[in-house]
This record gives structure tokens, C-alpha cells and sequence, in this order.
């Protein structure tokens, strides 16, 4: 395992560029897990500066077993508290992250596992990149009980195995920008935190949006997260196209979800992109209102034509499911 004590290599080098990490995690009734991931925070090869955990009001243990943790390890620079009113996990991870004096924050799922490079990982590239603000990796899902469980929409979420700066059209394209694997400069996440919040966006997208915009979304291109997929997830994730086809009406909430972040992102985009990118961004805006309107209004035709549509902005892999969903699809 590295040490980031070591003064040679990676480490002196993030020191030399006065970086170092803090670790959010926003914590909801996660008894059932939370000791694994905390268990794959300590063991990090690169040990984050400070780790602050918010709890949101939970009633299951979890402050109980999150604060006996601490004291059986004697985490000194972990820091805990319950808040005093439910927040909702936006809320409480952007406030927590806001707390950070460190320079990179990294935002952690109560119910995840972190392999030990993660932090390593997506330090080094915030050390080899000034002009990145937000870096993510892979993740691969699992199920409650550890099986992998991968599936369509995670394989195209995930990147290449090289580092690098991620476009604002994969970005938007894919939404790369998952919660779970996401890392941010914290003199970004100060500037664009306040805008997330007061247009009621969930965190991860926009951020990505906002980051890619500035040609500052990089990629580790590691997978450094085991993501845990079940069916008390706080922000009820449904990957598999199986729930999509048994509900056409969740899967068409969720097509309005993402139509609505880029809507709400659409100023950022304007100030930060070239005349060429902010077109795109705004033909695929119309593109997807268009394909949201024909499944609210079961008309396929529209569907069909958006197939032929090119942008690199589109994803073929979702309008494909949006036609197959409409046609034999449930609810």
C-alpha cells in the first residue's frame, strides 16, 4: 500500500501543488453497510485530511455505530455530527462538502466500497491537470450482498482506462458525473454550489455540466468504486432496462429529470462554451424536449426519426430504449 507521507513521486508532488483531501459522506438510515465503507475509507493508500460525515436523522443506528467507529480506531481527524433537521442528501452533502478547508473534496455513498487507490488516483490527476475542477472514475455495481450486478446503462457510463479531460458532449451525452465517483476543487464547488441549490438540482450532473463546460471534467479511467445497488438506496437509483420496460412511466420521470438539469445548466453552458458547443447543447435541449413530448404523448414517429438524428451529443444506446420502451413497455 502507498503512503502519502513519502516525500517522493505523486505524493510531494500534490504537497508541492498544496493539495490535500477531504472525504464527505452524507449518511440516512445506512446501518446495514455503512461499517464496510468506512472500513475501505481507512484503509485508503492515500489518507484523506479530513473525513466529515453528516448524519440526516436516522433512526436505524447509524449514528451509533458511525460514532463507536471513530472511537474504536481513534479517527481523530474524522468528523461527525447529526444534523438538527433533515436536509435531504443534497442538501446535507453540499453542506458538508462546503465545511472542507481541504482543497479536493470527494463525495462517498454511506453504502458503497472504495478500493484503496481511489483517492490516489483522482489526486493525481488534479495534480497533473491545473485546469481540471472535477475528477471521476468507474464503478462497478453491486448488489446488497456484493454480486456484481452490471448492467447496459452502467457499461456506457463508464470511460476509457486512460486519464484525461472528459467533453462536455460525453458528459452530456451520458451523464458520466455519478455522485459516487465524483471529486471537486473546493474553490469550484463554493462557486457553483449556491446555483445547485437554488435550482433544485441533485449535485453530480450539473456539477459534470458545469465542470465539462470549463474544459476542466477529467477521468482517472480506474475502476475505484464497488457501488451498491438495493432497494433502500437514499436516492433510489434504477439502473436495469428490465424496471424501465415494466414502467414506461418512471422511465419517462426520468427522461424529464435529465431534460430538466440540462435546461437548468443552459446559463453555464452559454458563459463558459464556443458558439459551436453552446449550439449543440441548445439543438440537443429541443431534440430531447421533442422525444419527451412523443412518449408523454405515445406518439412513435418522432421517436423513430430521432434514431437518424446526429449529434455528439445524442446517445444512440438511450433513444434506442426510449422507441423499445414506448412500443412494449408496461404502466
Amino acid at each position: 500500500m502507498a503512503n502519502n507521507t513519502d516525500e517522493t513521486g505523486c505524493y510531494g508532488l500534490m504537497r508541492q501543488n498544496g493539495l490535500n483531501a477531504a472525504v464527505v459522506m452524507a449518511t440516512y438510515n445506512g446501518a446495514r453497510f455503512i461499517e464496510e465503507q468506512m472500513d475501505s475509507l481507512r484503509r485508503q493508500s492515500f489518507t484523506p485530511h479530513r473525513v466529515i460525515i453528516r448524519d440526516d436523522g436516522s433512526t436505524d443506528g447509524t449514528q451509533e455505530i458511525v460514532s463507536d467507529y471513530i472511537a474504536r480506531y481513534g479517527l481523530t481527524n474524522w468528523d461527525f455530527k447529526g444534523n438538527d433537521s433533515n436536509k435531504g442528501f443534497t442538501s446535507n452533502f453540499l453542506d458538508a462538502a462546503l465545511e472542507a478547508s481541504e482543497s479536493i473534496v470527494f463525495f462517498c455513498d454511506q453504502d458503497d466500497i472504495w478500493l484503496e487507490a481511489k483517492i490516489e488516483h483522482a489526486m493525481s490527476v488534479f495534480s497533473e491537470y491545473e485546469k481540471c475542477v472535477a475528477v471521476l472514475c468507474n464503478a462497478s455495481i453491486v448488489d446488497e450482498y456484493g454480486n456484481k450486478a452490471d448492467t447496459v446503462q452502467t457499461t456506457y457510463r463508464r470511460t476509457s482506462s486512460r486519464s484525461g479531460e472528459i467533453s462536455l458532449a460525453k458528459q452530456v451525452s451520458s451523464m458520466v458525473a455519478s455522485g459516487h465517483t465524483l471529486s471537486v476543487r473546493k474553490s469550484f464547488l463554493e462557486e457553483v454550489a449556491p446555483i445547485i441549490k437554488a435550482r433544485g438540482l441533485t449535485y453530480d450532473s450539473p456539477i459534470g455540466i458545469m465542470a465539462a463546460a470549463r474544459g476542466g471534467l477529467f477521468k482517472t479511467g480506474t475502476t475505484d468504486v464497488l457501488h451498491r445497488v438495493h432497494s433502500s438506496n437514499t436516492s433510489s437509483p434504477k439502473y436495469g432496462l428490465l424496471q424501465r420496460f415494466r414502467s414506461k412511466s418512471k422511465h419517462i420521470s426520468g427522461r424529464r429529470f435529465q431534460l430538466d438539469t440540462l435546461r437548468k445548466c443552459r446559463d453555464q453552458v452559454w458563459a463558459f462554451s464556443d458558439a459551436q458547443t453552446v449550439k449543440l447543447y441548445d439543438e440537443e435541449i429541443t431534440a430531447r424536449e421533442r422525444c419527451l413530448s412523443a412518449m408523454e404523448n405515445g406518439h412513435l414517429t418522432p421517436l423513430v426519426k430521432g434514431l437518424f438524428r446526429r449529434s455528439p451529443m445524442k446517445n444512440r444506446t438511450v433513444e434506442v430504449a426510449n422507441l423499445a420502451i414506448m412500443l412494449f413497455g408496461r404502466g
